[in-house]
Parts: C-alpha cells; sequence; structure tokens
C-alpha cells in the first residue's frame, strides 16, 4: 500500500467520523484548532495528518490511532457491499469449476494492478 493510499484511506475515516458525528468541516477544524481547508485537504487524501493532529483526533473522537489504520471489510462503502452481495449471490449459482475459473481470473487481474501479490 502506498503513502497516498494510506493517506485517502485515513482521510475517508476523519469525514466518516465527522460526518457520524453530525459536525460540518469548519466545526470539526475549530475544535483542532486548524483551518476549515487543512481539513479537507487531510479528508481528501492530498495531505497527511501529522502525529499531533492524529492524537488531538483520537481524543476529540475518542478512538485509539489503531482505529485510522485499520482497513477492513467495514470500510466498503454501501454501493460496494451491495455489488458484493450480488456477486456472491451469482457465485452461488455456479458449478464449482466454473467458481475456480472465475477466481483465476479475479487473481489474475489483482495481480495486474498489484505487482509482486
Amino acid at each position: 500500500m502506498d503513502e497516498n493510499t494510506i493517506n485517502k484511506l485515513i482521510g475517508e475515516k476523519i469525514r466518516t467520523l465527522r460526518k457520524k458525528s453530525g459536525l460540518n468541516q469548519t466545526q470539526l477544524a475549530l475544535e483542532l484548532s486548524i483551518h476549515y481547508k487543512h481539513l479537507g485537504m487531510i479528508e481528501s487524501g492530498r495531505k497527511a495528518i501529522s502525529i499531533h493532529l492524529l492524537t488531538k483526533l483520537c481524543n476529540f473522537f475518542n478512538k485509539s490511532p489503531i482505529y485510522f489504520f485499520d482497513y477492513t471489510a467495514q470500510e466498503f462503502k454501501e454501493s460496494d457491499m451491495k455489488t458484493l452481495s450480488s456477486i456472491v449471490t451469482m457465485l452461488k449459482a455456479l458449478d464449482t469449476d466454473t467458481r475456480i475459473i472465475i477466481a483465476q481470473m479475479i487473481k489474475a487481474a489483482y495481480e495486474l494492478k498489484n505487482p509482486g501479490f
């Protein structure tokens, strides 16, 4: 995983927490003593978060630092989950040999995008 991807994932976590808390960027930025544009750049992944600011976020949202670095299946967007669910439904209807072929195709496509997998 590269630095840009990590920045985007952390930014998405921050945006999700902010929205769940009912805050806009300006309100959260005030709580963190930063400019709202700075927060926007972090949320979009265009700027890396500092340890100092991460500490403030952890304290404000009562989260551990690991929360911002834990990227598991729950991070999928609702639309992604619907797509995955429909794929699973289709796969269940196929025979084992066809599922194996599809799994091999997915792995090959993944390896093209992620050399060294």
